[in-house]
């Protein structure tokens, strides 16, 4: 799957709701111009990439 992404340039990220902890696909970290040697995957960054309609739908989900 992460050659796939890495083909396609479509990263993915997860999050356990209830523990909040957060990982990205090599790829997303490629998409949001993150260095994964020195930055904690988080879904504050991944705002920059999701469609506007969606967003209601993800704050919901996943509050800050």
């Amino acid at each position: 799957m992460l050659q796939a992404q890495a083909i396609a340039h479509v990263g993915s990220w997860e999050c356990d709701p209830r523990t909040g902890n957060v990982t990205w696909s090599p790829e997303m970290y490629r998409i949001l111009g993150v260095d994964p040697a020195t930055s904690k995957a988080c879904y504050k960054p991944c705002w920059l990439v999701f469609h506007p309609a969606d967003q209601l739908a993800v704050a919901t989900a996943f509050p800050p």
